[in-house]
């Protein structure tokens, strides 16, 4: 008897399995042929494309999805493809109760050049434990949830324009040079006797410098995210007036940073218009980061 039980079990359990797995209607997906994704949602659509430097906007300048949101959507879409579906619903009117419906949910399309290769609407997260994704095809009533996916979050963005200016972590800058209406100096950092870095202030002539605020621009030019991406027009921008621009050089590295003039914002602080030179893309910074990249050498020379 006990036998028969857990044959019977067994046979429920790998028949429940299988039907997880064949409801997975994205099971044949290999999101390494997709090209381009196209996310629809709340009235808005943004189409993403697939380039050498990673996934780019389109219609906007040279913006790309951030790279940390890029590694989830690719790891979420494998781990999609892989996983067990659970039919939840076979209620179209339901849908709107897990957000597949496409007034609530976010509309995916995923292209291989011309070929769809995938279509379907992403709802939200399961209540009860946060770690299940609702799921639909757009013209069916049926929606289900994947199994240990969270996808929802991923395709909230209302703008995917990676706010990213510098991101070299862990990339050394030997060599600043900085130039300002009438003033051009550049400083190189050198090894002290004991080993430790110290930077000096190599052209037009050689000057002792206080390391401090070298430090603090070295790392703005390594790691430096906008506060907010304004209208990408150069029109009262100050960007061609050459007011502050710093270059950052090392092994392998060669960042260049332009500095115009303020905009200012509705809390009454100015941020300030900003971009680099390998790019057109025009960003806000906040004073607190302008006044680092402004410098001058009467305020780095030792007295």
């Amino acid at each position: 008897m006990v036998v028969l039980v857990g044959f019977a079990y067994g046979y429920y359990y790998f028949q429940n399995q299988n039907q997880a797995q064949a409801d997975n209607f994205v099971s044949n997906l290999d999101f390494s042929q997709v090209d381009k994704m196209e996310v629809e949602r709340t009235g808005s659509s943004t189409t993403l494309l697939k380039q050498e430097e990673g996934w780019k906007v389109e219609n906007t300048k040279d913006f790309y999805v951030r790279e940390s949101r890029a590694r989830d959507i690719k790891k979420g879409l494998n781990d999609l493809a892989e996983t067990d579906f659970e039919l939840v619903s076979q209620n179209k009117d339901k849908k709107e109760l897990y957000h597949t419906d496409l007034e609530h949910g976010s509309h995916i399309k995923l292209y291989q050049g011309e070929e769809k290769l995938a279509d379907f609407v992403i709802g939200r997260l399961d209540s009860p434990t946060v770690t299940h994704t609702y799921i639909s095809r757009p013209d069916s009533e049926e929606t289900y949830l994947a199994q240990n996916v969270q996808l929802t979050a991923m395709f909230l963005e209302k703008d995917w324009r990676s706010k990213v200016i510098f991101n070299n972590p862990g990339e050394e800058v030997k060599k600043l040079r900085f130039q300002y209406p009438g003033e051009e100096f550049v400083a190189e950092k050198k090894k002290t006797a004991e080993g430790k870095d110290k930077w000096e202030i190599t052209e037009p002539s050689f000057k002792e410098t206080t390391s401090e605020k070298l430090s603090q621009i070295e790392n703005l030019m390594t790691n430096l995210i906008a506060t907010k991406i304004p209208e990408q027009s150069f029109t009262g921008t100050g960007l061609g007036k050459h007011l502050i621009i710093v270059e950052a050089r090392g092994d392998g590295l060669q960042n260049t940073i332009m500095v115009g003039e303020s905009e200012e914002t509705e809390e009454g602080q100015p941020l300030y218009y900003a971009k680099k030179a390998s790019s057109d893309n025009i960003y806000l910074i906040t004073q607190n980061e302008r006044d680092t990249l402004k410098t001058s050498l009467n305020e780095l020379a030792l007295e």
